[in-house]
């Protein structure tokens, strides 16, 4: 098996935010033309006091990962935020439930947030983007075998 994998990055001009994009493919060996995804369109991904509304064109799934959104009730300690998203056509608007008492966290929206979101646009395999993304994420040969898969990600924080 012979993983083709590329990685390209792109700088916001403000200097808030940054987009990336990585394919991953099973390649066989053979020479290999990589199709990158689109950039992020403008208005993406927008944020708006506890609610994110993600929209990017053909994105089979989202990967969320949000800092400056839960407290911890008790402590008041900042909790970050992770959510998978699959969308039903068109843009999908996320507000993280606010759990009370049950889970012990809140929502509450800070002026200082970062959040990256990862937008899937090829995955022959339908493989749960946390097996091959999450940290210490060690996938076997087999779950990479036939891998075809594009992913688009955007960066944006506010505040400190």
């Amino acid at each position: 098996m012979y993983l083709g994998i590329a990685v390209d990055y792109v700088f916001s001009e403000s200097g808030t935010g940054w987009q990336k994009f990585a394919v991953l493919k099973d390649i066989g060996g053979q020479d290999w033309t990589v199709e990158m995804p689109p950039p992020w369109p403008e208005g993406g991904l927008t944020v708006s006091g506890a609610t994110l509304t993600l929209n990017y064109p053909g994105a089979l799934s989202y990967a969320l990962q949000a800092n400056g959104f839960l407290r911890d009730r008790e402590t008041q300690a900042e909790i970050p935020l992770f959510a998978i998203l699959f969308p039903e056509g068109g843009a999908v608007v996320y507000t993280p439930p606010d759990a009370g008492e049950e889970l012990g966290y809140g929502v509450a929206p800070s002026d200082t947030y970062s959040v990256e979101a990862l937008a899937f646009t090829r995955n022959n395999n339908n493989s749960l983007p946390s097996i091959l993304f999450a940290p210490g994420a060690m996938p076997d040969e087999a779950t990479l075998r036939g891998l075809d898969l594009a992913v688009a990600s955007l960066f944006v924080g506010q505040g400190d």
